[in-house]
């Protein structure tokens, strides 16, 4: 025993370390390339579409937060059966 107290990971059949729970993990550096590499593509091959996608991850990002996501909550505490008590804190009105 070399007096290092680190538990060794078993290694899958692919040389990957596998977790105790049995999910095979990635390198970092396979992870970054992932997203890295497809963008960085896309721009050397076609920059003007690289330069339109702000504008539909806008539009439609928007329209999900401002239209669906609220539908979603509501329907999920109504499911829920949430309890209707509405208050505020505070004390008197000012004029």
């Amino acid at each position: 025993m070399s007096g290092s107290s680190a538990r060794k990971v078993p290694r899958s059949r692919t040389g990957r370390s596998r977790s105790p729970s049995g999910v095979v993990s990635v390198p970092g550096m396979v992870l970054t390339g992932l997203m890295v590499v497809p963008p960085f593509l896309l721009a050397l091959l076609n920059p003007g579409a690289f330069e339109r996608s702000p504008d539909f991850a806008g539009t439609f990002g928007g329209g999900v937060f401002v239209a669906i996501l609220p539908v979603l909550i509501a329907m999920k505490i109504r499911r829920d059966g949430a309890p209707r008590v509405f208050g505020t804190a505070g004390g008197t009105i000012v004029p």
